[in-house]
C-alpha cells in the first residue's frame, strides 16, 4: 500500500477542511469526507450524509449509519407508512471513521457489542439509554421498525461495515474480529449478508477521485426531432430506456437526476395520490 497515498490524503482532508466552516476539528470533518466518499455513488446530498453521522460519545463504534431500502434513503418520518415490493433488499450502512494511521481491534469489537445489544429483537432499545446516545437509538430502532414492518414482503437484509482509517497496514486480528462480528449478526439474522470493509489510504484516496458515471449512449427507436441543433424530442423503447438509466448492478443512475428525482419514493401521498389517478375509470387526461 502507498505511503504518498497517505500523505496525499492527510494535506487534501486538512485543505478541504480549512475550507469548510461546518465543522470544529479535522477529525469531525473526517468522519464526512469518509462517509461521503463511501456513499458517493448513493446519491445523496451533504445534509443527508451529515444527518447520519451519529458518533458523538456513546456511539458504540458506529460514527455514521444509514439505512436504504432498494438503495434509497430511510428516515424515521416514513417508516409508518413504508411498503416495498417482494425480495426488496433492507440494507444498513454502518461506518467507522478514524484520522489514524492504523487499524484497532477495538472499533470491531464494539461493533460486536452493539450488534449483540442492539440488533437482538428479543431485547428492546430503551434498555440501552445509558449506554448508547439518542442518535443511535433512533438508527438502530428505525432499522428494527422498518424490518418489522415489511417482513410479509420477504425483504432480503445486507449489512455493510466500513472501517475508515490512513492507515497502510491492516494486522490478521482485526480481521479475525471482522469475522467474528460477521458470525454475531449472522446468529441474530442468519439469512443476512455481511460485509465488513476496510478503507485504507489507497483506497480512500481513489474513492475520492472516481468520477460518477454522467454519460451514457442511448438508442433511439427513430430519428430525433432537433428544431435547434440543442434540444431534442426522441422516441425510445421502455428497454433502451431502462437500460440507460441503470448501472451494470441494476441501480438508477442517481447522477442523472440528481436535480429533480423521479424514481419510486415510497409509498408516500405523492406517489399514491398518482397510482388512484391512473387506476381511476374516467375520462381525465392524465398526460
Amino acid at each position: 500500500m502507498s505511503k504518498n497515498a497517505q500523505i496525499l490524503l492527510e494535506n487534501l482532508i486538512e485543505q478541504e477542511f480549512r475550507n469548510n466552516d461546518n465543522y470544529s476539528n479535522i477529525s469531525e470533518y473526517f468522519e464526512f469526507f469518509s462517509a461521503s466518499q463511501i456513499l458517493k455513488n448513493q446519491g445523496l446530498s451533504d445534509d443527508e450524509v451529515d444527518n447520519g453521522i451519529v458518533g458523538k460519545g456513546l456511539d458504540g463504534g458506529c460514527d455514521s449509519i444509514y439505512l436504504f431500502l432498494n438503495n434509497l434513503l430511510i428516515t424515521p418520518d416514513v417508516v409508518e407508512h413504508i411498503s416495498a415490493p417482494k425480495d426488496s433488499i433492507l440494507e444498513m450502512i454502518i461506518i467507522q471513521s478514524k484520522k489514524t494511521t492504523s487499524f484497532g481491534e477495538d472499533a470491531v469489537m464494539k461493533w460486536k457489542t452493539i450488534s449483540g445489544n442492539l440488533l437482538d429483537l428479543s431485547k428492546t432499545t430503551t434498555d440501552f439509554t445509558a449506554r448508547y446516545n439518542a442518535d443511535i437509538l433512533e438508527a438502530f430502532t428505525t432499522f428494527r421498525d422498518t424490518y418489522t414492518r415489511l417482513i410479509t414482503s420477504r425483504v432480503k437484509l445486507k449489512f455493510r461495515f466500513y472501517y475508515a482509517t490512513l492507515a497502510s497496514e491492516l494486522h490478521p486480528n482485526v480481521i479475525q474480529q471482522a469475522e467474528e462480528l460477521k458470525d454475531t449478526i449472522k446468529g441474530l439474522f442468519p439469512n443476512a449478508v455481511v460485509e465488513v470493509t476496510f478503507v485504507d489510504s489507497d483506497t480512500l484516496f481513489e474513492m475520492y477521485n472516481a468520477v460518477i458515471e454522467n454519460r451514457v449512449n442511448l438508442k433511439f427507436a427513430d430519428i430525433p426531432i432537433s428544431p435547434n441543433q440543442k434540444n431534442y424530442v426522441a422516441l425510445v423503447d421502455l428497454k433502451s430506456y431502462f437500460n440507460f438509466i441503470v448501472n451494470d448492478e441494476g441501480d438508477v443512475r442517481k447522477s442523472f437526476f440528481d436535480s429533480n428525482v423521479r424514481d419510486y419514493q415510497g409509498k408516500n401521498n405523492v406517489n399514491s395520490s398518482i397510482s388512484e389517478t391512473l387506476h381511476r375509470a374516467d375520462d381525465n387526461d392524465f398526460w
